[in-house]
């Protein structure tokens, strides 16, 4: 890899964006640490300097560099409310969309297009969405319910969108706190779920029962509480 910075500190940044674009880190992007990892590149360049210190910075990164560069400055500096408040109407879009879904159904069945229709890390979100908002918990189990579907992809040979994520996602789980004694069992399913893929193993009869649980106290009770 060429070097684009003489110091040190800013070419490993550098080289750590571009190891997190290309999926070469445990995380990525729109996460937590991808966060992390960007906000501390960006807040180097802003304080580097080349003598004299008139001089700034002079960049030299790839224009895919840049444009994520650039993309992240925007983001972080300009209009934060505006865009958490667009990732909240994000998610609640998804979760409803995923309820109707599988509706369809009428299971929490696992042969989902993941990839067009729900492309976010929505466990890297999970732990954020603890707003006090109305819609937090429906938000919080949703994704739940989403990782359930993610298992049953697995377990019924329809696919495998999650395993690759497996570690990450149970990272989260480990720091979430649920809401009450529903939220506690269908975080325990999801956690249950990923012992089984971590062995290898099938889905058995508890998770079959949670699934079908799950289904009824979140999914069918959406929609009966939206016709009542």
């Amino acid at each position: 890899m060429v070097a684009h910075y003489a110091d040190p500190f800013l070419e490993e940044m550098r080289r750590c964006t571009v190891r997190l674009m290309q999926n070469r880190l445990p995380y990525h992007g729109d996460t937590e640490p991808g966060r992390e990892a960007l906000r501390c590149w960006a807040m180097a360049l802003r304080s580097a300097s080349a003598p004299p210190p008139t001089d700034g910075v002079t960049l030299s990164v790839a224009p895919h560099e840049a444009a994520v560069l650039d993309d992240f400055l925007r983001i972080e500096g300009a209009q934060p409310e505006q865009d958490d408040a667009a990732l909240y109407r994000r998610l609640k879009r998804d979760v409803c969309l995923l309820y109707h879904e599988l509706s369809d159904y009428r299971h929490i069945m696992g042969d989902l297009d993941y990839a067009s229709d729900y492309p976010l890390e929505y466990w890297a979100l999970i732990n954020r969405i603890d707003t006090g908002r109305e819609d937090d918990r429906f938000i919080r189990a949703g994704i739940l319910v989403l990782l359930l579907a993610m298992l049953q992809d697995v377990f019924d040979g329809s696919g495998d969108h999650i395993s690759r994520h497996a570690r990450g996602i149970s990272r989260e789980l480990e720091r979430f706190v649920p809401e009450d004694d529903a939220m506690l069992r269908l975080v325990e399913s999801v956690e249950h779920g990923l012992g089984l893929l971590a062995n290898s193993a099938s889905a058995d009869d508890r998770f079959g029962a949670d699934v079908c649980w799950a289904y009824d106290t979140f999914v069918r009770k959406y929609f009966a509480d939206a016709a009542s």
